[in-house]
């Protein structure tokens, strides 16, 4: 028992003087604080147009991702949906564009 107090006293010696001195700063600092003041209003910045677009294809991914991982069967049906109007309405175009130069 002797043993334990003397070793808890030396390590008191050693943590109690910086504890003390942060104690002290920080209640220093904590009065030099003024009660009340208004908060600064910085003006609002928009966001560049690369963020929110990044942002928002993240977003459609995800919401892709997650319909195909619930719904697979609609989704496949859904995507060649796409997929041939998409073939249907590059290809009339580009057969439009051909017969117009000739």
């Amino acid at each position: 028992m002797v043993y334990c107090k003397q070793a808890l006293q030396q390590y008191v010696h050693v943590f109690l003087p910086p504890l003390k001195f942060f104690l002290s700063v920080m209640m220093t600092s904590f009065h030099s604080f003024v009660a009340f003041h208004e908060v600064s209003v910085y003006p609002k910045k928009e966001l560049p147009f690369f963020i929110v677009f990044t942002a928002g294809l993240c977003s459609v991914t995800a919401l892709l991702a997650l319909m195909t991982h619930r719904y697979p069967e609609r989704m496949s049906e859904i995507a060649k949906v796409v997929r041939y109007t998409n073939i249907h309405h590059t290809t009339n175009h580009i057969v439009k564009k051909i017969h117009s130069r000739e």
